[in-house]
């Protein structure tokens, strides 16, 4: 028997079930598949006793600058109490604990106490930093595409830009290495601050999302009853506005015949028009019994 559904999610990781909700709430008859007993994916749970551990995520961002978790949050009315924390992070690092605080004069002044002789570079650079991550925030609207990847993308970005926004163009196609420039030492921790939000380091990350990247940890956010929380009251309101979610239903195999996707789920058979894939490219690339190049 194969079970039809228009459009098929697979992973019911956060990625998932945003776009499980947006789908769901747009009225489009949709399908997530999840192959653990859990929602949540890198942001889960577990339960020992009266206790919940999170997995994985334990905080959220982007809520400053009206971002895209306070969007979501007002748009799909998330049953859900989040606290600010601050500082957002301690960083231990050659014998150092440099505490990451969301207050940006307190933030430059902790790092002038480890890296002294750099003051004025701490305030210039982190300014900037701050500038360009406010205004990529505000601007993440003007265009249906980012990050901004191509000149098309640009050409659709530039023609809503406003002056205020100029200052984003010359962060476009450059590193974020200018940001690095004390020592060895101060690269590292520009570093594991990058591999946190960019998952990348300063000589591969762009410039422009290296500043949201570095700004990530000033708007550093708890839910309370951990991330599951989070994600449960994202499965919760998917379902409310018609969104099936199937977990324990573990992806084997993807084809497409005829201009249908048929996905295997142990011994049941999923088809649908269109199939979003919210796994890592690499697990996906695994489950194609050929490249659908068409």
């Amino acid at each position: 028997m194969t079970i039809y559904s228009e459009y098929i999610v697979i992973g019911a990781g956060a990625s998932g079930l945003a776009i499980t909700n947006m789908l769901a709430k747009d009225n489009k008859d949709v399908l997530c598949l999840e192959s653990h007993s859990l929602v949540g994916g890198c942001g889960s749970f577990f339960r020992r006793k009266k206790m919940i551990f999170d997995v994985g995520a334990t905080t959220l961002s982007g809520m400053k600058y009206n971002g895209p978790l306070k969007k979501f949050i007002e748009e799909f009315n998330l049953d859900v109490k989040l606290k600010h924390i601050d500082p957002g992070l301690c960083i231990h690092l050659n014998n150092k604990e440099i505490y990451r605080h969301a207050n940006l004069e307190e933030w430059i002044k902790e790092l002038q106490v480890h890296y002294p002789g750099f003051e004025k570079y701490l305030v210039k650079t982190w300014n900037e930093i701050e500038k360009i991550n406010e205004v990529s925030w505000n601007s993440v609207s003007l265009s249906k595409y980012f990050p901004i990847n191509s000149l098309n993308h640009l050409a659709g970005l530039i023609s809503n830009i406003t002056l205020d926004k100029f200052l984003l163009l010359k962060t476009l196609f450059s590193n974020a290495k200018p940001y690095t420039k004390i020592n060895n030492e101060y690269l590292n921790l520009i570093d594991q601050l990058l591999l946190i939000a960019a998952q990348n380091t300063s000589e591969r990350t762009n410039r422009m999302v290296s500043t949201m990247a570095l700004s990530y940890l000033n708007d550093t956010w708890y839910c309370y009853g951990g991330i599951g929380e989070f994600t449960k009251q994202m499965s919760i309101s998917a379902k409310s506005n018609g969104a099936n979610i199937s977990t324990n239903s573990k992806v084997t195999s993807i084809k497409k015949e005829a201009g249908y996707f048929y996905i295997a789920v142990d011994d049941k058979e999923y088809k649908c028009k269109f199939l979003i894939s919210s796994i890592p490219v690499w697990n996906t690339k695994k489950l194609l019994e050929k490249k659908l190049s068409d």
